[in-house]
């Protein structure tokens, strides 16, 4: 019988049963001439993680087969058409074939603590007295031992390698390593060396049969699990959604136009040529596809070529500013760079191909990235922005924190535009100590305005605009914890700091963004980039 797969956001799932996929391997093994075979139970997070993130689509293009073991992705393939009658659960199907292994059959165990694999192997050896482990090696282990496990499985020749060292460790393990094996199948099953160790409890029946077991996972284990479901369960809806019910499948050379963003004149793109040239498209708006390592990089290169420009750290907030402000949209489109200060642009550029070459660059982090990068240590710096005595603050506070950092000057400017004679004193201040950066933190988008209205005013190379930077590192304004920074959450947290400031932003803004970002995802509004 020929192989039956569904596709599922991607990835193209196998459809089997536990009694034809155990006699499929067995029959494979036996011919012991053949190369090794790669098999990963897959949950949801598995196939989000290859639709969204390109190093880990890359690291699993070589599996030959990918097994549903989660519920939801056998309710998936069921409502797609697949002819499965349940998913195949990795940890059920370890006992399965393992404890029905016939004595020819041999096997080698890699992964999990060591007490929790002396557990896994007097577990088997109890089912089944013609068990045969020919080896077995915890998953605590460096890169100089890899070649010794390598040497011993090919010494060995085990018919099965099961790997229990977790998402995506096992798989890259597996994609550096299965063209290194002589033979065999190398199966990817994580979690099931805890299960079957009895080190880690699963979930109750019923709530595996009801898709529930990532709840129950979640709750046994909430500060390394939280993060992971939110993220990867929302990407499996989202992509669900586009492909199967809005219909917007797309390849990923067609999910964005490749757009050289405009610059002003003297200044630097992201990279003429290079492989950052696309921009993520939020409602028209061009977001640099960049993390905080690669934007670092970036206005490195632009200072060490003397060439112009301006940084827009730009959140939700600037995109649904800039569709009422057409002067704001403008100086937008004509930044440097357009940084993701939020996460929902971050989860936008990931939803639209970007994978890992994109990650959120916030305005305070990259304020710290730039101080504590030794590259930058002879650039002159200069603040302007801040309440009365903030920015002087700030320079205290980064002078203690960066020993033999060149902060040349500040500038606490008034509620209102500069008169002549103030941006006159504040041109020949500038042009006296003439520093490489300008800092600037103002609201948005009264600092995005500023910075393009004097760029060219002013004698220094880059400005950049990192809003509440100031009162978050003069430590006036506390942060919000990192746990809801990365979950898009932050925004709540500084609301209830300053709700009467804040409150009305955020309820204005927050819905008519995420309503117009559906509108551009299902197709129903174009917009387009310039």
């Amino acid at each position: 019988m020929s192989d039956r797969f569904t596709d599922v956001i991607g990835t193209r799932c196998l459809n089997t049963s536990y009694s034809e996929l155990t006699a499929k391997l067995q029959d494979y093994v036996g011919d012991k001439t053949r190369r090794p075979l790669s098999v990963d139970f897959s949950n949801v997070h598995i196939v989000a993680m290859r639709r969204s993130e390109s190093k880990f689509a890359e690291m699993t293009a070589s599996v030959d087969y990918f097994v549903p073991d989660s519920q939801i992705l056998y309710f998936t393939i069921k409502l797609l058409g697949g002819e499965m009658d349940d998913r195949v659960y990795g940890p059920t199907f370890m006992r399965e074939c393992v404890v029905n292994s016939p004595s020819p059959f041999t096997h080698y165990f890699l992964g999990a603590s060591q007490d929790c694999l002396d557990r896994l192997i007097q577990f088997f050896q109890k089912e089944n007295d013609e068990f045969c482990l020919v080896g077995s090696h915890n998953g605590y282990f460096s890169q100089d031992d890899e070649v010794g496990i390598i040497d011993e499985i090919n010494l060995l020749q085990p018919d099965f390698v099961w790997v229990g060292l977790g998402t995506p460790k096992q798989q890259d393990w597996i994609s550096r390593n299965l063209n290194k094996l002589n033979r065999g199948v190398v199966l990817a099953v994580g979690f099931a060396f805890d299960v079957n160790a009895g080190t880690k409890s699963d979930a109750p029946e019923w709530m595996q049969r009801s898709g529930l077991t990532w709840a129950f996972r979640l709750a046994s284990e909430p500060k390394r699990l939280f993060w992971r479901y939110l993220k990867y369960n929302s990407l499996y809806c989202w992509y669900l959604l586009r492909d199967h019910v809005l219909g917007m499948r797309r390849t990923a050379e067609d999910r964005l136009p490749s757009i050289q963003m405009p610059v002003p004149k003297g200044a630097v793109g992201v990279g003429a040529g290079s492989s950052r040239d696309a921009w993520v498209n939020v409602l028209g708006i061009g977001v640099s596809p960049i993390t905080l390592g690669t934007a670092t990089d970036t206005l490195l290169e632009m200072l060490e070529n003397s060439r112009k420009g301006y940084v827009c750290v730009t959140s939700a907030h600037g995109i649904t500013e800039a569709l009422r402000d057409g002067r704001f949209k403008s100086i937008l489109r004509n930044a440097c760079l357009v940084t993701p200060d939020g996460m929902p642009l971050v989860w936008v550029g990931k939803m639209e191909g970007f994978g890992d070459r994109i990650g959120r660059v916030y305005g305070p982090d990259l304020m710290l990235e730039v101080f504590g990068r030794k590259e930058f240590s002879n650039m002159k710096h200069f603040f302007y922005g801040g309440k009365d005595g903030v920015a002087e603050l700030l320079k205290q506070q980064l002078e203690c924190q960066f020993p033999g950092s060149r902060i040349v000057g500040t500038y606490t400017p008034p509620f209102r535009p500069l008169s002549d004679e103030e941006a006159e004193s504040l041109r020949l201040q500038v042009a006296e100590v003439k520093p490489d950066i300008i800092w600037v933190g103002l609201s948005t988008p009264k600092q995005e305005k500023f910075m393009a209205e004097y760029l060219g005013k002013l004698d220094t190379t880059l400005m950049i605009g990192v809003g509440a930077a100031f009162d978050f590192h003069s430590n006036v304004v506390r942060q919000a914890p990192r746990w809801m920074q990365r979950s898009g959450l932050e925004w709540l947290f500084r609301v209830c700091q300053e709700p009467r400031r804040l409150w009305w932003r955020y309820v204005k803004n927050n819905p008519l963004f995420l309503g117009r970002l559906l509108l551009q995802a299902c197709g129903a509004k174009r917009y387009r980039l310039h």
